[in-house]
Parts: C-alpha cells; structure tokens; sequence
C-alpha cells in the first residue's frame, strides 16, 4: 500500500510544481517604468542599489502600479516610496551629489 501512495504523492508534487512554474512565467503585463512618473528612476536606482539587482531586471507592472523584481517578489509604488523616503543613508551616500 505504501508505495501506491507515494507514487501518488510524487505525481502530485509533480502537478504542483509544474502548474507554479506555468503561472508564474504567463505574466505578460510586465513593461518598462512609464515616462510619467518622475519619480520612476529613483526608485529603480533605489530598489537595484538596495536590493544588489541589475536596474533592467527591475520592471514595472502599470495594471499594479507595482515594481517586479527577480524571483516574483512585487513591491507597490507606495512601499517603495515609503522606503524611499526613509533610507536617510542612501540618500547621503548615492544622492549627496545632487
């Protein structure tokens, strides 16, 4: 009986991970920061300086309103600039220029 049903639960495992694997590479509403938010390049600096990612894997889902970074992890406009505004550190190392 034992082996029935680990080979049930091999297939499952199978089936699962198969369908996570298809839904997450179907997003097809990714597109470039819109020129309409000024603050867009800040924040993709902000995010690939603190997050050690390169700034073109960093996207921007408009339907969102969120920033898409590798591995599937969403961040919204408003987390973003809420940790923007607080990152006194980074602005005094990479904006102190300005």
């Amino acid at each position: 009986m034992k082996p029935k049903t680990s080979h049930i639960k091999a297939k499952i495992s199978l089936f699962l991970i198969t369908s996570f694997f298809l839904i997450s590479s179907c997003r097809t509403s990714e597109t470039v920061f819109p020129s309409s938010k000024p603050q867009a390049e800040a924040f993709t600096k902000f995010l690939s300086i603190s997050f050690r990612i390169d700034k073109d894997r960093i996207k921007y889902d408009v339907k969102s309103n969120s920033f898409l970074l590798p591995n599937s992890v969403n961040y919204s406009w408003a987390e973003v600039e809420q940790l923007y505004n607080k990152s006194n550190e980074y602005k005094l190392i990479y904006e102190s220029n300005k």
